[in-house]
């Protein structure tokens, strides 16, 4: 389970807990009122069923109709008290089995992982509303670039106007001659290294080094070693294939880097061969 999921899981719990909280003490308080309500039937039943013998007692003249009149008037109330917790009686176990649907829902929420919510779309742009703004974001700048073509039309046709005369400059003084340059038969080329080659000027006692030429021949180095300087030109073997280096580099070759290209690409090994026959040698004299 991702660890987002888990974090909405538990929070969900958590929600439902705490919103089941008050209905789990209502349900303790009506399960207690229940147990008081059923002791209290109990006790008006006695009591009823008391009343009713000493009423039929108390009064042996009356008659059967007023003897049930007096006795509804006072039974009725008590049918009524018990009416009402009956009632209550029911509206607690209502509420115990909402209870328990309700606790059954929050394990099953408590299992189960959160769902991902989806995604909300992107709300919809009607296209006329999307035009009017880019219009009214692009009349003005229109407006500003029109007012500027015709400030810079009347710039051009208008004729320019001179400015004032500069001062005169302070007179310099005559530069001295410069050194005579050197001719063919003074310069030489002298080879530094492999690739480099040095154009040098010589008059007399004074040599000057005109500049450098390097020329990136192709110098085969061997066998490719780790870490080692190569330049432009130089070729390695490495991995049975021959390897041509661009720039200078350190880096191994057949990583695809730029630095190195693959000049001889390693052949396929050949099968193995069986072995021959061997044949005995016979020496023949000479006749």
């Amino acid at each position: 389970m991702p660890r987002d999921i888990e974090a909405m899981a538990a929070e969900v719990a958590l929600l439902i807990k705490s919103a089941m909280a008050p209905v789990l003490e209502r349900l303790a308080v009506s399960e207690q009122c229940n147990r008081d309500l059923t002791a209290r039937v109990q006790e008006l039943t006695a009591l009823r069923d008391r009343v009713t013998t000493v009423e039929a007692k108390a009064a042996p003249g009356m008659s059967p109709a007023d003897l049930e009149l007096t006795l509804r008037d006072r039974i009725d109330p008590v049918t009524a008290r018990l009416a009402s917790v009956e009632q209550t009686q029911r509206d607690a176990q209502e509420l115990a089995t909402k209870c328990a649907a309700l606790a059954e829902r929050l394990m099953a929420l408590e299992t189960k992982p959160a769902p991902v919510p989806p995604l909300s779309e992107p709300p919809t742009i009607p296209t006329a509303a999307i035009e009017l703004s880019i219009r009214d974001r692009i009349e003005p700048l229109t407006k500003r670039v029109a007012t500027l073509s015709e400030r810079i039309a009347v710039l051009e046709v208008k004729a320019p106007i001179p400015g004032p005369a500069g001062k005169d400059g302070v007179p310099g003084t005559n530069g001295k001659d410069g050194v005579d340059g050197f001719g063919f038969d003074e310069l030489s080329v002298a080879q530094t290294n492999e690739r480099q080659f040095v154009v040098k000027g010589t008059r007399g006692d004074r040599v000057k080094e005109l500049g450098s030429l390097t020329f990136p021949v192709e110098i085969y180095r061997g066998v490719y070693i780790e870490g080692r300087a190569y330049e432009p030109g130089d070729c390695t073997t490495w991995a049975g294939s021959e390897w041509h280096c661009n720039e200078p580099t350190t880096n191994k070759p057949g990583d695809g880097l730029k630095a190195w290209t693959l000049k001889v690409k390693r052949g396929r090994d050949g099968k193995d061969g069986r072995d021959a026959v061997t044949t005995p040698v016979v020496s023949i004299g000479r006749s």
